[in-house]
Order: C-alpha cells, then structure tokens, then sequence
C-alpha cells in the first residue's frame, strides 16, 4: 500500500499542521486527516504514530508518548517471550536507569545524542562497562519496532561504547584444588559433596541446587542437567520480595547429560543413602539455595587457607582441569553446556596456551637425540 502524502503548512497561531488522506467514502470523496505539532518533526512523528497504529483517526493535539512509555510497553507485550529472570533484570534497567533518565523526553524527540549522553553518564555513574551494554541491548531491541515503523530515525548504529576488558579468571592452581578437596573429602556435608559434584562435572550452580536424585542414573554414572535455581522478583511486584524459582536450564544447550567418574559415582551412592530428599542439595528437610551455596563456599575457602573466589571458580577450574588433561574442544563444551565449541575456545584460552607450551617444550626433547638403530626414537610415539 502506497505511503499517504503529508503536506506540512505552517499555521498563522505558529504551529505546524500536517495534511493527508486518509481514505475516502462511500461516494468516492476523498477524506483528509490532520496532525499538528510545535515543529515539523513532531507532525511527522504524529503523522507516522497513525500509520503504525493502523488507525484511521486524528489524534489529540496533546498525545504524546515518552521513550520510558514506548520501553514500557515493549517489555509487557514481550514478557511472555522471554525467560523470568531475563524479565527481573529489564524491569531494574526500566525502573533505575530509563524511567530517571527518558520519562519526560517524548519519543520523536529520541536522537543519537541523547541516548550517547546517556550512555556516557552511566559509565560516568560506575556502572559496568558490561551493564551499560547490556542497557544499551535492551534500548535497541524495544526500539526495533518504532524504527521500522519510521517513528524514530535508527539512531543506534554509531552510539559508542567501550569494549568490555574480560576480568582475569579465578582458577584454582593444582595445590589450592588439593587443599579444598583434602578438607571436604572426610566430610559428609551436602555444601562439600556440592563443591566435589562442580569440581568433577563443572555444573553451574544454579544447576547443582536443582539437581534431582531423579537426574541421576547411579547405575549408569549418568547425570541429567534438566533445572537451574534462581531467587527471582515476585510476580506481585512487592518491594524486597523475593522467591525461589525453578526454571530451564540457560540455555538449550545447557540440558545435557554428563557421565561421572566412578569415585564420585560411589559418593553420590551413600550420599543418596542418608539422603531422603527429593533434591541432592538438602539441608535436613529444606533446599539448599544458591546464595547459602556460595556462603558456605567462602568458609570452606577460609578454612582450607585459599584464596578468595566466587562458586563460579569451580567451573573455571573443572574447564582448565580438562584442557589441560587432553579434552577435546567438542567433548567438554557439550560437558560445560556451551551451545559450541568455539565458545569454549574462547573463553579458556588461557588453559590451551598451556596446554600447547608444555607439547612445545615435549616436542623440544627430540632436538638432538641419538637415533638408535633404523628405529624411531620412542620418544616420538608419546606426542
């Protein structure tokens, strides 16, 4: 359908008024359509809010529509399809960051200058260099459609921000993984046999607390990640109110299953035995949830005299752990829940330059060797 003409006139009490057709009637007779505004923006913004609406009215004078309405309502009409803790997370973008910084700047008004000082004055703020784009993200993904729809221009080609410096990763060296897993292994506690289950299978934690006695074959040695635990906003939107919430996995590749190695298989056996809890991670008769996880993580640091570090170093140290001991890239992001091995690559390469400097330096022992005979030196078939 051919786009309706608008013609601009400038009005003698000094605004702007936009003409157009916007059908015609029965007999024929053409049917015109008005919009007015203070400039020549503006009536184009109204002229293109009817279009997009599919409307075949003259708005108010005096509708307008903020950047932090247009968001807003993006993110109602989106929830459904995206995950609940996804959600949490764009209502405190929403409620902290665009409602403070757009809820009075009307959205044919929104330009590449606003939103780069925006941009600027979040990093000004402290905020992550991280958070500001993932900010940033959600901006662009709720304007997807008034930019198609020509309600604003597409303003976020040249927004600059920063890249994002990658933190060095917390590994356990061999000698701090020894002494975590010499304090732990007398010990019967479901927070201990947590720490060996991520040391040897590398789960999440979020995984770990909704690991089901159910997931796990024993006589196959065979773990099944179908659940991850977050504590999530309630739905009633109550201040300071929280829950425990049981969701997907992150991600599809994320439902795998992961073989266990016999000694951890035979833990799991008499952990399960003094276990009647319908999850592997109880404490008497109640879950044990992330955060206490990661509390008690912290204490078993202190008391195995090792340096601090999040629950999340276990899975770092399970992936270096594995490179280093000859895993395929293939194997251990199926393992990790990566959904490809590049991912894997990526992120641990720090564990594949050493992994590649000690074959270097093994190859470096053929240098000069003395051949024995017509044969191959042995040394040769251990590469």
């Amino acid at each position: 359908m051919e786009r309706p003409i608008l013609r601009i006139y400038n009005r003698k009490d000094g605004r702007i008024e936009g003409r157009f057709i916007k059908g015609y009637d029965n007999t024929g007779k053409t049917l015109y359509g008005a919009v007015y505004g203070k400039n020549e923006e503006e009536v184009k913004f109204k002229h293109n809010l009817i279009l997009s609406e599919g409307t075949s009215f003259t708005p108010k004078e005096d509708y307008k529509i903020t950047v932090y309405q247009w968001i807003e309502q993006e993110l109602e009409r989106r929830r459904s399809r995206i995950k609940a803790s996804t959600s949490c997370i764009y209502e405190r973008y929403l409620k902290n960051h665009i409602k403070p910084a757009f809820s009075e700047t009307e959205l044919y008004k929104f330009n590449e200058d606003k939103l780069q000082n925006f941009i600027n004055e979040k990093l000004d703020e402290g905020l992550s260099v991280r958070t500001v784009q993932s900010i940033f993200i959600f901006i662009k993904s709720s304007m997807a459609e008034a930019v198609e729809k020509q309600l604003i221009k597409d303003l976020f080609k040249r927004i600059y921000i920063p890249k994002v410096r990658n933190k060095d990763m917390r590994v356990f060296t061999e000698f701090e993984q020894k002494r975590i897993e010499s304090l732990i292994s007398s010990r019967q506690s479901p927070h201990d046999i947590g720490v060996l289950l991520c040391l040897y299978t590398g789960i999440r934690i979020g995984e770990l607390c909704g690991l089901k006695w159910e997931d796990i074959d024993l006589e196959s040695q065979m773990m099944h990640i179908r659940r991850t635990v977050q504590r999530l906003k309630t739905e009633d939107g109550a201040k300071n109110k929280t829950k425990i919430t049981y969701l997907p996995p992150k991600t599809e590749a994320s439902h795998r299953s992961i073989p266990l190695p016999l000694f951890l298989n035979n833990i799991l056996i008499e952990c399960k035995e003094r276990n009647c809890g319908q999850y592997v991670m109880m404490d008497g008769d109640k879950i044990i949830e992330p955060r206490n996880l990661q509390y008690n993580f912290k204490k078993i640091l202190e008391q195995a005299e090792v340096a601090d570090a999040n629950y999340h170093a276990i899975r770092h140290t399970f992936a270096t752990r594995a490179l280093e001991n000859g895993f395929d890239a293939k194997t251990l992001s199926e393992i990790l829940g990566h959904s490809s091995p590049t991912i894997t690559l990526t992120k641990y390469a720090h564990s594949l330059y050493e992994h590649k400097k000690r074959k270097m330096e093994f190859l470096g022992t053929l240098y000069r060797q003395p051949i024995v005979g017509n044969m191959v030196n042995p040394v040769v078939n251990q590469l």
